[in-house]
């Protein structure tokens, strides 16, 4: 999964909105740095672990900001997020 920590960009939060839905830590982004200043975590999900973030008040921000976008375009939808949210 793909955990927030502190200062997270509006893209990565979208992904964390999904949840644990990433097969392998390199599909969650383990071996990339996506952002600069963004501070966002692959870490691994087991069958009965608990999540250490909600991704239900993730995926509410991203509807909210993907209704204020009109669109569902992922760059409209970052975009919204973070003007929504004062977000880099």
């Amino acid at each position: 999964m793909r955990v927030p920590h502190g200062k997270t960009c509006a893209w990565c939060l979208v992904l964390a909105s999904r949840g644990a839905v990433y097969l392998t830590a390199e599909t969650a982004g383990s071996f990339n740095r996506y952002h600069d200043d963004c501070d966002c975590q692959p870490l691994p999900a087991w069958p009965g672990q608990d999540v250490p973030y909600d991704p239900d008040a993730l995926y509410s921000m991203y509807l909210e900001a993907r209704d204020d976008a009109g669109s569902g375009r992922m760059e409209d939808i970052t975009r919204s997020l973070r003007k929504l949210r004062g977000l880099s």
